[in-house]
């Protein structure tokens, strides 16, 4: 299982950060991107849960508004995509396309996101 510390030595090269910079639980990249972004991209449900865990701000978006949520529909990232939607992720949040990760997951077509998205907001009802 990846650590924490692990998690901010990728994000750090990701980031492209020098060696000596202190990654924390919500730094972010010239992108806007946070190690949550990240570990939502590469689909490690195991760093996602550690980084929330650790107070990793949910619905922080990047530069293109994207909230962690709408990286890991994208990324096609269905685990991670419950894991964030459980732990409160906003599923209102647009990004600066004006899409909420429902519409991404739609008008990608990946049918898993869009089963599971459907089911948790017809339960919110």
């Amino acid at each position: 299982m990846v650590s924490l510390d692990e998690v901010f030595s990728d994000f750090k090269d990701y980031a492209g950060f020098d060696e000596e910079y202190e990654v924390s639980v919500n730094s972010k990249a010239a992108d806007g991107k946070t190690p949550l972004h990240w570990m939502a991209v590469l689909g490690d449900h195991h760093g996602v849960a550690l980084l929330l865990t650790a107070g990793a701000g949910i619905n922080k978006s990047d530069h293109e508004g994207a909230t962690p949520l709408h990286d890991a529909v994208l990324s096609r990232q269905t685990l991670v995509v419950e894991i964030l939607v459980l732990a409160g992720a906003d599923l209102n949040i647009q990004n600066f396309a004006g899409l909420t990760p429902m519409e991404l997951a739609l008008n990608d077509g990946f049918q898993p996101c869009v089963e599971f998205l459907t089911k948790f907001l017809i339960n919110l009802k």
